[in-house]
């Protein structure tokens, strides 16, 4: 992806790249002097968290809920590999308590709500369902455990019974042609599911429930259930309810934070949370997906963290992640490297990585990461992409857009994907399906930038202004400190001819740390546009006084506009000499300019020849 396109994946400006990392370490370096333990990790007992994860992977296993066990089990190998690291007690937390860890054995499950242990029929009912629910044959699954109650009875059915629905909408969206048609197709079990895990954990009308209280895991599929309904604050009273009983289950927590839209409601949340070291990693996670990287929020918990859990995938991706959204591609491909180099298996975020080599245009890096994935599992939907993007710098979008769409043939909600796809699609000037890409990857995930912002560019294609407006203003509102947002927005207000808001929108560009000197190039325009001509030249001077700082020699064009601007505004106003200096330059770029140059230098002379003192008589 080149052009416009190509901001999507991040943007890279090496300038911008040093000058942010340096930043960053100083941010760093500042806030570990005095760093203070969050709630939830001060006195931490990692032997009791170790086994109470190593519980927990069993039980959520048991569930179904292989995405929450994979978590919670892959940091207790992340933990075992600490055990022989002789510096971690004498490094944990720079000033913090040392952390005494206590012997405990692993013991059988006490979950909130929990059952007794199963009678040998249903035990044995719970395993079939299971083994039928890892076949993929949700239905029988769910219809193995109709005659019995237990805790984990019922969720298991229930959730055998959601993903039996999920299944069924899967393929009836893939019979529609018409994306509208698409988007209508609904999981046709949420009605009734809604009606018997609304009795199981509120209403609580059965004998077993009262005696057993809710069920964590019940309520985290009645808050799955509620989402799909376009319920959310039910959604986030039932996730609150389900987290504070058991910590321990990831799935509830991410989707959690995905129905947290601002700031501001995570700090009315926070307070209801139980005080515990994975909320700390879920405050992390809704940080960085609410992007409030300004604070340093989150990046000051991921430090943390990573001083308790120095191996842990989970938290070196996640800062690998925070890095990139910051656009400090230097220091979250580092991270990314050392995360492959340690796993070399792992393939979760490797398609973020392919984005980062995609910016830098690391050709060799990005092909090697490619054959890898495909050694590892071709059939995987961040393989797919990463593909995509190697084929996307080569220039071969039709080829991209054919591994974008089979990643999400593996994944129809794989919100990179979709998004990727949009990219391509306006690299080929096919503006509608583009639109339709970004408009599903904005179904998904209503915080991503990259589609709103995507949306826009599409719609300008379209040379639909009315439009692109409105997405271009979903974009700077999840992205205000964004400059690239700002001055998208300014451009398409200038297209309208209406400069004064195109000016504010670049003004505030330039106040967000334009560092690519784009948003002063384009004040000056729109202020010549408007006929302001003083604050034109002021603007034309800034863009030339940073293009001298740079000592870049890639902008000739836009060099040759501002020395062309200013030789005429500076001839107009008898300012001869310093005409002169601009015209020089002019000559020196070559080009249609050299004519026009020379033009400007011999009215310069004949004004001269009029008046000899013109070139001291004003100053601009």
């Amino acid at each position: 992806m080149f052009g416009d396109s190509s901001e999507m994946h991040g943007d890279a400006d090496r300038s911008f790249q040093s000058d942010a990392t340096n930043q960053t370490r100083a941010r760093m370096d500042s806030s570990l002097e005095s760093v203070v333990p969050r709630p939830g990790l001060d006195n931490l007992d990692l032997q009791a968290l170790k086994n109470d994860l190593m519980i927990a992977t069993r039980e959520l296993f048991d569930r179904g809920l292989t995405y929450a066990a994979k978590w919670t089990g892959e940091f207790v190998v992340d933990m075992d590999s600490n055990e022989d690291d002789d510096e971690r007690n004498s490094s944990v937390m720079r000033g913090r308590s040392k952390i005494k860890p206590t012997q405990r054995q692993l013991k059988a499950s006490n979950l909130p709500g929990g059952d007794a242990i199963l009678s040998e029929s249903e035990s044995n009912a719970v395993a079939i369902a299971r083994i039928y629910f890892d076949l993929r044959q949700y239905k029988r699954a769910a219809q193995a455990l109709e005659n019995y109650s237990s805790s984990k009875a019922l969720f298991l059915r229930f959730y055998s019974t959601y993903m039996a629905g999920e299944k069924d909408r899967i393929s009836e969206m893939q019979q529609k042609t018409e994306p509208l048609a698409r988007a209508k197709v609904q999981n046709r079990e949420l009605i009734k599911l809604e009606d018997h895990l609304g009795k199981v954990c509120v209403e609580n009308k059965n004998s077993e429930s009262k005696q057993k209280g809710a069920d964590p895991f019940c309520m985290y599929l009645y808050a799955l259930v509620l989402k799909h309904l376009d319920r959310p604050n039910k959604a986030i009273q039932a996730l609150v309810k389900s987290v504070n009983m058991y910590p321990f289950n990831w799935s509830a927590w991410k989707l959690l934070a995905s129905l947290m839209k601002s700031k501001e409601m995570v700090a009315e949340l926070e307070a209801n949370l139980r005080e515990h070291c994975i909320k700390q990693m879920f405050l992390a996670d809704v940080y960085l997906e609410l992007q409030h990287h300004e604070t340093n929020e989150c990046m000051d918990i991921l430090e943390q963290l990573s001083d308790y859990f120095p191996n842990s995938a989970h938290i070196a991706a996640q800062l690998a992640m925070a890095h990139y959204n910051l656009r400090e591609f230097d220091d979250a491909q580092r991270l990314f490297q050392v995360l492959h180099e340690n796993d070399p298996c792992r393939l979760e975020t490797m398609d973020v990585y392919s984005n980062i080599l995609f910016v830098k245009e690391c050709k060799a890096e990005l092909s090697f990461l490619a054959n890898t994935a495909i050694k590892i599992d071709k059939y995987r939907p961040e393989t797919c992409c990463i593909i995509g993007n190697y084929y996307s710098l080569k220039g071969e979008h039709e080829r991209a857009v054919i591994y974008f769409k089979r990643a999400l043939r593996l994944d129809p909600n794989y919100l990179s994907a979709w998004t990727l796809m949009g990219h391509e699609y306006v690299e080929m000037r096919n503006s509608a399906a583009a639109i339709e890409s970004y408009r599903r990857a904005v179904d998904i995930n209503p915080r991503d930038y990259r589609a709103w912002y995507g949306l826009g560019q599409a719609h300008e294609i379209m040379r639909m202004h009315n439009y692109a407006l409105y997405y271009f203003r979903k974009a700077a509102k999840l992205r205000p400190y964004d400059p690239r947002m700002w001055c998208a927005l300014g451009e398409t207000f200038e297209r309208m001819g209406r400069y004064e808001d195109a000016i504010k929108c670049y003004r505030q560009a330039e106040g967000n740390d334009d560092p690519e000197g784009t948003a002063i190039l384009k004040l000056a325009s729109a202020y010549q546009k408007a006929q302001e001509m003083d604050m034109a030249a002021e603007y034309y001077r800034k863009v030339l006084k940073q293009r001298a700082q740079e000592g870049s020699q890639e902008e000739r064009q836009d060099n040759a506009d501002a020395l062309l601007f200013l030789a005429k505004y500076t001839k107009d106003r008898e300012s001869l000499r310093e005409c002169e200096v601009y015209c020089n330059r002019l000559l020196d770029i070559g080009g249609s300019v050299k004519d026009e140059a020379k033009a400007i230098l011999q009215e310069v002379r004949l004004m001269k020849g009029k008046s000899p003192d013109a070139g001291d008589s004003k100053k601009s």
